[in-house]
């Protein structure tokens, strides 16, 4: 049995999309921990479960809602091409595109917000 370079680029591919969607939950997980912890800072009064639970609950719902008008252009854009294009691609570049985005927001708040309290102890 012999295998092509197109099935091993096959494979590839999917593990990248597999690697993506982890990297996507990671950071979005994180995201939603660092963003409540922010807004309880800086408010005046010591009982902020409710408000964490809240901010992150208001955080999931946009998430969804957005991902959810992302993916309706994205599948409309795939409709208009079909048989033209082989849009996978796209969802492959959108994952990259929201990962860098929340990676890149996850290490300014670690780099802003966690590393200095760790010094100061």
């Amino acid at each position: 049995m012999r295998t092509t370079n197109l099935g091993i680029y096959s494979g590839v591919v999917d593990w990248f999309f597999i690697v993506m969607i982890i990297l996507f939950i990671y950071f979005f997980v994180s995201f939603t921990n660092f963003t409540p912890k922010l807004i309880t800072n800086y408010l005046p009064f010591k009982s902020t479960l409710w408000i964490r639970l809240l901010a992150i609950a208001m955080l999931v719902i946009v998430a969804v809602y957005f991902g959810l008008i992302i993916m309706s252009h994205l599948q409309s854009f795939i409709d208009a091409k079909k048989g033209s294009v082989d849009p996978i691609w796209l969802d492959y570049i959108l994952l990259l595109v929201v990962n860098l985005v929340f990676g890149s927001i996850d290490l300014w708040f670690v780099h802003s917000f966690v590393e200095p309290k760790i010094a100061n102890y």
